[in-house]
């Protein structure tokens, strides 16, 4: 056993056991996709990607038009990613759905960029199923850096090469909060801190998740600065930090306007809705001179 710096990640589409259920459950009696496709040709395209994961959940990827190859393809391209730009990976707990990068000079980077590069990917093939007729298949990614035990854990009957620690937990919580904000990459501020003169990112929130009382700010991985629409991400990251900046001053209506102007520029941005939603809720009452601007997450 040892303790080193690292950059955990927990992800749903880096561990094997990403498709395994979904795979496990093929043999499953096919479910019709008809509502979900009513739901999407309506425009209702968060209703019809929840249902979508439900069937998924369900009854496995036949019923949404994917077969086991295109499913393993996927998977072997994301692994594909991780191992040509984090070369580093010492452990990959397909139990827990981590990966653990050790420490070197580009640990985050290399993290980040492998991180990008999946869903880059997942973008690719979802242009390709969505010409097909079929649905678009999702994931999340959450990423931070810190210290953690990584080793054989157990008895001498019972051995497991893992990791465990708050930080593990941290980045698998940070996985699961993309849920809230529709995003696909979330990495803490310890993790920003080594890329942010690298990759274009925006600040989302300060959360203190369930069972801690420490907060921790988050930002969402929105491109590499090289990367073609790197001009448009910038601008939303800045004017997001500038709204984000009147929210914590409780300057509700002139936040809540700059978020308008954010959602008319990006239509499909989510956390802006959120914080428009944020922002009449506290014109309606103003919090009490305790707030701080911190999100509570009780839900992973």
């Amino acid at each position: 056993m040892r303790i080193t710096h690292v950059l955990a990640l927990a992800t749903l589409i880096i561990a094997a056991t990403l498709v395994s259920p979904l795979l496990a459950a093929e043999t499953n009696p096919p479910l019709s996709a008809d509502e979900v496709k009513k739901l999407a040709n309506a425009g209702q395209y968060p209703d019809a990607l929840k249902a979508l994961l439900r069937i998924l959940e369900l009854k496995g990827p036949a019923a949404a038009g994917y077969d086991r190859h295109e499913m393993l393809m996927l998977r072997a391209e994301c692994q594909l990613q991780l191992k040509q730009n984090a070369a580093a990976i010492d452990t990959l707990d397909v139990t827990r759905k981590e990966a653990v990068i050790i420490a070197n000079d580009d640990h985050a980077v290399m993290a980040c960029r492998a991180a990008w590069r999946c869903q880059k990917a997942i973008g690719a093939l979802n242009d390709t199923w969505l010409k097909a007729g079929k649905y678009p298949f999702q994931t999340r990614i959450g990423l931070h850096s810190c210290y953690t035990v990584v080793g054989n854990m157990g008895s001498r009957q019972r051995l497991n090469y893992t990791v465990i620690g708050d930080g593990v937990n941290l980045a698998s919580r940070l996985e699961g909060l993309n849920k809230i904000y529709q995003t696909s990459i979330i990495i803490s501020k310890a993790t920003h801190r080594y890329v942010q003169n690298i990759f274009i990112c925006r600040v989302l929130d300060q959360i203190a998740v369930k069972g801690k009382s420490q907060s921790v700010v988050i930002y969402e991985l929105l491109a590499d600065k090289e990367s073609p629409d790197s001009a448009a991400m910038e601008t939303l990251a800045r004017d997001f930090q500038a709204a984000y900046s009147s929210y914590l001053k409780r300057e509700w209506s002139k936040a809540k306007a700059m978020f308008q102007a954010i959602l008319k520029a990006f239509p499909e941005d989510h956390a802006a809705t959120l914080y428009i939603e944020r922002c009449d809720k506290y014109l309606l009452k103003e919090p009490d001179e305790s707030w701080s601007g911190i999100s509570r997450v009780d839900t992973k």
